[in-house]
């Protein structure tokens, strides 16, 4: 086995990492997000919290079971651009289904005794997409989906470089 694995030589990008055992960890990240980011864009804030949140869910050691694997945010990514890709005005529906999709994955794969990289990624999830919801000029819900959807290809790609598998 690869002792190394969940060490981290990026010392400045490291800074932030924190552990799951202690929910405060969890709850600062879910703080830092800010629904303005999917109804007026994506800030350099923005990124520094993509950062945070995606290393969090990546895995601190290889055989880490708390933490999100690609196919599961993918799944949810990989229907997003689905909507995209059909225009979001025509889909909307395929878009409110997400919502309980993606509790349906956190609860699966949820543990009492700890927040895993799902329920994080969940709690983001949710926190944006009631940003669009919340959206009511047509036009204006467009812009905050494609927001919504930049902002989970950034978790995706800071997952992935944080080790995520």
């Amino acid at each position: 086995m690869d002792k190394d694995f969940g060490k981290r030589t990026l010392s400045s990008h490291r800074d932030h990492r924190m552990t799951r055992e202690g929910k405060q960890c969890f709850g600062e990240i879910v703080k830092l997000f800010k629904p303005e980011w999917i109804t007026n864009g994506i800030d350099s804030e923005t990124i520094d919290f993509l950062q945070k949140a995606g290393d969090y869910m990546a895995p601190m050691k290889k055989e880490d079971k708390e933490a999100l694997t690609n196919s599961q945010i993918r799944n949810v990514y990989g229907e997003l651009k689905r909507i995209q890709m059909k225009g979001f005005e025509k889909s909307q529906s395929e878009f409110l289904l997400l919502r309980p999709k993606v509790a349906y994955a956190a609860k699966r794969k949820s543990d009492k005794e700890t927040e895993t990289g799902m329920e994080l990624f969940k709690n983001i999830f949710d926190r944006a997409y009631d940003a669009v919801v919340g959206v009511t000029d047509n036009d204006q819900k467009v812009i905050a989906f494609k927001n919504f959807c930049s902002i989970m290809e950034g978790l995706i790609a800071y997952h992935k470089y944080y080790g995520g598998k």
